[in-house]
């Protein structure tokens, strides 16, 4: 039962402290810093008088071109990267205040190559700089950064990977297909079609008025016929009589 209560409290600490780790003082750990930034929590601000350091190296004991940084929180908060400043550097910016400080630092490449560090402060720019711009001696910064060591602990309270927040992407509103319009050869198809009926139902009319007509014209030639033979029928039977009375 104990164990089972142990595990539930691990498990909700865990997921309170949404991924950050305490920082152990002279611990190497393995981090690659140019595809995931270091964020580093500390509720130490602007003249609280600590300091925090944090040392990048390939992992490599042979390799001696590590770099460490180290931030100097004094009223006037300032930085200097070794073996790059000769001296403490001031921010670009006033450090913003608050209760909880969350750091980042980042490397970038530039479109024309040049590696580029960033330091921030509650998501605020404190500084960059092109490295090559400020660094005389050849420096890990423009290589594979494999390991941190935090040399000072004073101000670096937790540690953490920064998850570079995925690009959004459009969404393009759903557009209606536009409405088929018949054609000119449809149109004209219709327009011969619609033609064709009205040139056929004329044809039909007079066909059948010149049907009327030739029938009637026929019915007057048999009456007339009709009245022809009538009359030579009576004209004859009018000589007839007439040679008998005779």
């Amino acid at each position: 039962m104990m164990i089972v209560i142990f595990s539930l409290l691990f498990t909700a600490i865990a997921a309170d402290d949404q991924g950050w780790i305490q920082v152990e003082a002279g611990a190497a750990v393995n981090f690659n810093l140019l595809t995931s930034p270091l964020e580093i929590k500390s509720s130490s601000g602007a003249g609280s008088n600590q300091e925090m350091g944090v040392m990048f190296s390939s992992g490599n004991v042979a390799d001696r071109n590590g770099a460490i940084l180290t931030l100097s929180l004094t009223a006037s908060p300032s930085y200097m990267l070794i073996p790059c400043h000769g001296k403490l550097m001031q921010f670009d910016v006033e450090m913003p205040s608050a209760d909880t400080y969350i750091w980042r630092i980042s490397l970038q490449d530039s479109t024309e190559g040049a590696r580029q560090l960033f330091l921030h402060c509650n998501d605020i720019e404190m500084v960059h700089f092109v490295i090559d711009d400020v660094c005389q001696l050849p420096t890990i910064l423009n290589g594979d950064v494999a390991q941190i060591q935090f040399t000072e602990n004073e101000a670096a309270e937790f540690y953490r990977a920064y998850n570079l927040p995925e690009p959004t992407k459009e969404v393009k509103p759903e557009v209606a297909p536009p409405a088929t319009e018949p054609s000119k050869s449809e149109d004209v198809m219709n327009g011969q079609e619609s033609v064709g009926e009205g040139a056929k139902n004329v044809g039909d009319e007079v066909e059948e008025k010149v049907k009327d007509e030739s029938t009637e014209n026929e019915n007057k030639s048999e009456r007339t016929i009709l009245s022809w033979t009538a009359f030579l029928f009576c004209s004859l039977l009018g000589i007839t009589l007439s040679g008998v009375n005779i």
